[in-house]
C-alpha cells in the first residue's frame, strides 16, 4: 500500500509594530499601541498582551491594502521601569507569530518648592 501525504506551505503572519520601538521611553500612563497584521491566507486572529498572558487584549482589525489590517489599542497599567507587549497574530491556517516589543515606563514626577508664588524684592 503506498501513501501519500501533502504538506502545505503556511508561511507565518506578519506583525509590525509602528508607535513603539524597542527600548522607548513612555512618560504617560496612557499609550496607543498601533501596527499592522499581514498573511496572505487571511488573519483569523490578532490579540495583544501587556506584560503577561493574563493581561489579554483582542485587537480590533480594520482592513486595509492587500489583505494588511491595521490596529490601535489604548493601554494603560503600565509597570514602573520595563513593560513588555506581545502581539500574537494567526493566520486562517492556524500559523501564528508573536512579536515582543520591551519598553520603560518612567512616569514624569513634578515637584513644586513653594517659591513660584513669592515676590521677590531687592
Amino acid at each position: 500500500m503506498l501513501t501519500a501525504v501533502i504538506v502545505a506551505y503556511s508561511p507565518s503572519p506578519m506583525v509590525a509594530v509602528s508607535s513603539l520601538l524597542p527600548n522607548q521611553v513612555i512618560t504617560t500612563s496612557s499609550y496607543y499601541i498601533n501596527g499592522t497584521v499581514w498573511d496572505p491566507s487571511g488573519v483569523k486572529s490578532a490579540v495583544l498582551y501587556l506584560n503577561n498572558p493574563s493581561n489579554e487584549f483582542n485587537l480590533t482589525r480594520t482592513a486595509g491594502a492587500n489583505g494588511a489590517y491595521s490596529f490601535s489599542k489604548q493601554l494603560t497599567g503600565f509597570n514602573s521601569g520595563l513593560n513588555a507587549v506581545f502581539v500574537s497574530v494567526t493566520n486562517n491556517n492556524n500559523v501564528t507569530t508573536i512579536l515582543p516589543v520591551f519598553f520603560y515606563y518612567q512616569p514624569v514626577t513634578y515637584v513644586s518648592s513653594g517659591y513660584f508664588n513669592n515676590t521677590l524684592s531687592s
